[in-house]
Formats: structure tokens, C-alpha cells, sequence
């Protein structure tokens, strides 16, 4: 019930948002006080961010809920994060972590260059490079996404990579 409310909320923010973009586009008053150009380029930019990112959340929402698709799961072979599979052999841990405010476990990796280097999407493997650069991290589990807490999800991530590798 959590998950879902805090996604209602995320939608009206970004329903606000994309409001606030058109409301800079179209407004003359704002225009003949702040000038044309810097308003419209403002909510350009908003709507594009937040539309899209809207639009996104939107198709991740709709395609998990026809094909059951859950955010993570535990299988016997890996820890699957938003599709993502990551064997239980290249999990070294877990570690909490908080960036910008919100709750993050991060996927400590054995070898996190052979796990890039395995992936076959350029893109992704490009975000994954630059994820490893700047955040010390391959894959993460944003707290957010799960119905657990940041103590609770971490013991049980934990728990499992144990279970996985004393079998």
C-alpha cells in the first residue's frame, strides 16, 4: 500500500510539474514580465523532462502490471532488479547507502568490470560505466520502489545472498 501511494504522489508532482510547463509556455502575462524567450525555453525544458520522464513511469507501470513483472525478485540463479538479472556468484554484498535523501542498497559486485564488459546493449552498458564511475555501483535497489523498508529490505537482501552461497 505504501509503494502505491508514494507512486500517486510522484504522479501528481509530475502532473504539476508538466502543468507548471505549459502554464510558462502559454501565459502572455508571464511573457510581458520575464520576456519570451526564457519562459518558453523553461517550460520546454520542464515538459520535455517531466513529460517524458512521466511517459516512462507510465509504460514501466502499465507493462509491469499486464506481465506481473515485479521491480525485484529473488530466483534461485540471480537477484533481479527491474529486469536486470544479477547472478548470485557476481554478488560480493549489500551496502545501504543514501544519495541526495533517498534510501539505496547497493549491489556490491566481485568483479565489476567483467559484469559491464558481459553486457550486450551499448546503452547500457555505457549507463552502467557511468554508474560504476560516479556512484562506486553497478546496480542498485532503490528503497523507494519496494513495499520494505530500508533496515528490513537490506537484512532480507542479505539473508539471500548468504542462503545463495553457503548452498
Amino acid at each position: 500500500m505504501r509503494l502505491f501511494l508514494r507512486k500517486i504522489i510522484v504522479y501528481v508532482l509530475l502532473v504539476a510539474f508538466i502543468a507548471i510547463g505549459i502554464w510558462l509556455i502559454s501565459d502572455v502575462q508571464v511573457h510581458e514580465k520575464y520576456g519570451v524567450i526564457q519562459p518558453i525555453c523553461i517550460g520546454i525544458l520542464t515538459l520535455l523532462f517531466f513529460g517524458l520522464g512521466s511517459l516512462v513511469m507510465l509504460y514501466r507501470d502499465i507493462r509491469s502490471f499486464f506481465t506481473h513483472e515485479q521491480y525485484l525478485q529473488f530466483t534461485d540463479e540471480a537477484l533481479v532488479i527491474a529486469g536486470d538479472k544479477v547472478a548470485w556468484n557476481d554478488i560480493q554484498g549489500f551496502q545501504l547507502l543514501k544519495i541526495k535523501g533517498s534510501d539505496i542498497i547497493a549491489v556490491v559486485l566481485k568483479s565489476p568490470e567483467t559484469v559491464i564488459n558481459r553486457c550486450q546493449k551499448p546503452w547500457k552498458r555505457w549507463l552502467m560505466k557511468v554508474n560504476y564511475k560516479h556512484f562506486g555501483m553497478v546496480y542498485s535497489i532503490a528503497v523507494i520502489n519496494t513495499n520494505f523498508t530500508k533496515d528490513e529490505l537490506f537484512a532480507y537482501c542479505c539473508r539471500e545472498l548468504d542462503r545463495r552461497q553457503t548452498s
